[in-house]
């Protein structure tokens, strides 16, 4: 995996660097933790009594570049802990790969590759604490953050919407012939507050379907967030 990710990060790297683009730009974040068992029973094996360690909860490793007035490109990298009482090492993935064309269609903005889905983009965008927890999409695996395929995302005002039809299994590899569609329309009425409608449909194998709705309110102050985000899915 990670020879794959080198050479894909240096072609992307060449072909910025043909189109005579500006520099780009390495970032980078990590966040983890101390943990201590307090007190286990005597039979609990993957969490004994005193237990105790410091870990690396996600890293992120982000490439990003412009290749002149109409075109930039994202490379990312994520390595996650394999959770606690697991003995196996921290694997990086490839977490993004696309290429942003600015304006593509009147406003709105087409992206091309490995990339954010809408599913809960916009919640946890609001709610601001990934490195504490989950939002409740993503804490029960009802989709994923990331997709390959194609996207659209445009503004109007106060109105924003991203659409796209991907693979359906996230970073994992395409296994059958059915794709997913994804959109999602918000809209914020005040600096405060964002309202949002999101939809995805799933083409499973042996004729099944997945159906997820959801609507999400978002409050945001200065020290305060506040949201209600209820969701169902139809299998």
């Amino acid at each position: 995996m990670r020879s794959i990710s080198s050479l894909c990060l240096a072609v992307l790297i060449l072909t910025a660097g043909a189109a005579g683009a500006e520099a780009g730009k390495l970032k980078g974040y990590m966040f983890g933790d101390y943990y201590y068992v307090v007190r286990a029973d005597d039979n609990e094996a993957d969490y004994p009594q005193k237990q105790n360690a410091f870990q690396f909860r996600r890293i992120y490793f982000t490439y990003d570049r412009s290749l002149g007035d109409d075109f930039s490109m994202r490379y990312r990298l994520e390595a996650n802990d394999a959770g606690f009482g697991s003995g196996s090492k921290m694997t990086p993935f490839v977490k993004h790969a696309y290429l942003r064309w600015l304006g593509a269609v009147g406003s709105a903005d087409l992206y091309m590759g490995l990339q954010g889905t809408p599913t809960f983009a916009l919640s946890e965008a609001l709610w601001g604490y990934r490195s504490i927890e989950k939002t409740v999409l993503d804490l029960n695996k009802v989709g994923s953050s990331a997709d390959l395929g194609v996207a659209l995302q445009g503004r109007a005002g106060r109105l924003a919407y991203h659409v796209m039809v991907g693979n359906g299994p996230g970073q994992k590899p395409e296994s059958d012939n059915g794709k997913k569609l994804y959109g999602s329309v918000s809209f914020a009425p005040s600096e405060a507050m964002v309202l949002e409608g999101y939809a995805d449909y799933n083409m499973l194998p042996a004729d099944r379907e997945e159906v997820t709705l959801k609507g999400f309110l978002g409050l945001k102050w200065e020290h305060l967030r506040v949201g209600l985000e209820p969701f169902v899915r139809v299998n």
